[in-house]
């Protein structure tokens, strides 16, 4: 199957779903949707046949390299989760291939799958890579070959398995735990005065960022090399933002975020009820903070104007932005 251009065949994405089309893409717009979207892809059921059931599917072109395996993933979520089409033998999947993705703020104020996708809609220009045939079936999958793996393989996708860099950071990570298993795990203890002061009182992001840096994430800025800095909190959402510099290296972007998250959750009371978060994040070719050794604790004065410096040459937009479940 060659692959197209999206102007001829955009018809055949605008197509109007039925209403049994309709309830199952809004059943995937309340579990998965948003979460897969900042994973880079949207699948959208587009059609039900007798045999097979039809899908697009909306991906990051710059951010997913392995579209097979994640046309397999989708396919498998349509069989293992959706009753109405479980008993397919066949599925195909027409690749939308983006180039420009939906923003943080598209996506967390998309109230439907069909908001998603008109979003997407609007970034595609006519020469969108778009792999279908001229009867608007994509890549085909007979079911029957792919195994029922979803609820795992979704938690990997959730933890990024898709992103660019998930294959080198198992690697280090197994590296890491060989080498731990060696040598024997040594831990060091440094212990930090804090001055972020008693709970906030007030949603105010200023005052959650007063109590949470001064009492936990100063520490981060100093020996780790990452800061986050708490934006805002809606349906369930911590929304924050992290800078990074050349000292955090080694870590899988999303389980920091994560690790974060979850903080957040545990340290900041308004906060406890938090399930999912989302990150814009940056990264600095500066220091944030200083390496210190216990007994330096004087340096945490000179913090703020350390962070200032590091934040004057922050980018405009972020590099990244990821979103997931708080574990």
């Amino acid at each position: 199957m060659s692959k197209q251009t999206i102007g001829y065949y955009k018809h055949f994405l605008v197509h109007p779903p039925t209403p049994a089309v309709e309830k199952i893409n809004e059943f995937t717009f309340t579990n998965f949707a948003k979460a897969w979207a900042h994973m880079g892809f949207v699948p959208v059921l587009r059609e039900i046949g007798e045999h097979t059931y039809h899908v697009k599917l909306y991906l990051d072109a710059v951010k997913i390299k392995d579209r097979e395996e994640l046309c397999m993933f989708t396919a498998t979520y349509f069989r293992e989760r959706v009753r109405e089409l479980s008993s397919h033998a066949k599925c195909t999947q027409i690749l939308v291939y983006a180039r420009t993705w939906l923003t943080l703020e598209d996506i967390s104020s998309a109230d439907s799958l069909n908001d998603l996708e008109q979003s997407l809609l609007t970034l595609l220009p006519d020469e969108t890579p778009f792999k279908c045939n001229d009867q608007g079936e994509g890549i085909s999958h007979h079911l029957s070959n792919i195994p029922e793996v979803f609820s795992h393989w979704n938690a990997l996708v959730l933890d990024g398995y898709f992103e660019p860099e998930y294959e080198e950071k198992c690697r280090l990570e197994d590296e890491q735990k060989k080498q731990e298993e060696l040598t024997g795990k040594t831990v060091s203890l440094t212990f930090f005065m804090k001055t972020g002061g008693p709970q906030p009182t007030t949603w105010d992001a200023k005052a959650i960022n007063k109590y949470f840096q001064g009492n936990v994430a100063k520490r981060w800025a100093m020996l780790d090399g990452y800061l986050p800095t708490y934006t805002g909190y809606a349906n369930g959402v911590i929304q924050f933002n992290l800078v990074t510099d050349p000292r955090c290296t080694g870590l899988y972007w999303i389980s920091l975020c994560d690790n974060i998250a979850a903080h957040y959750k545990q340290q900041v009371d308004f906060l406890k009820d938090a399930t999912n978060f989302e990150v814009n994040h940056f990264i600095v070719n500066d220091i944030i903070g200083f390496n210190i050794n216990a007994g330096n604790d004087e340096k945490f004065v000179r913090l703020n104007d350390r962070v200032q410096a590091t934040y004057a040459s922050i980018p405009k937009t972020s590099a990244f932005i990821h979103y997931g479940k708080i574990k």
